[in-house]
């Protein structure tokens, strides 16, 4: 990847019908075929998917990677790229304006070196609106 090896972070809000997976289980030794490279499905639309969080600040799980596909820059690689992240799921309770809706969820990707700090990304979040809009 063109950031690898640089101190750089990436926070972006995903749509709630992505699905992540965690690294496969390790193969039964003297198992035929090819390896796994997906574990388990995660959907963030399926709580039934969803294993114990990481954290609980907010629920976060860590070490998930979207399954990428053969297009944009990684179509000359023979395989795609596992990108690893952390998933991040933040219950939006209160609104500024007042509005008779239902709680909304705000599901973020990050990845970066390290443990991610959740109280600062989902402010990160937050404050890009100041940002863009000025």
């Amino acid at each position: 990847m063109e950031l690898a090896g640089t101190r750089t972070q990436v926070l972006v809000r995903i749509s709630s019908k992505r699905v992540f997976h965690p690294d496969p289980t390790p193969r039964a030794a003297g198992a035929i075929g090819r390896s796994r490279r997906h574990g388990t499905r995660f959907a963030l639309s399926d709580p039934e998917s969803w294993t114990k969080p990481d954290a609980e600040l907010m629920s976060v799980w860590h070490g998930l990677h979207p399954k990428l596909h053969g297009r944009g820059r990684g179509r000359e690689q023979d395989e795609p790229p596992i990108v690893r992240g952390s998933v991040i799921r933040v219950e939006v309770e209160h609104l500024p304006r007042p509005i008779a809706r239902a709680k909304k969820t705000l599901w973020l990707w990050w990845s970066g070196d390290g443990v991610p700090d959740l109280d600062l990304c989902w402010r990160a979040y937050l404050w890009r609106f100041d940002i863009e809009r000025t």
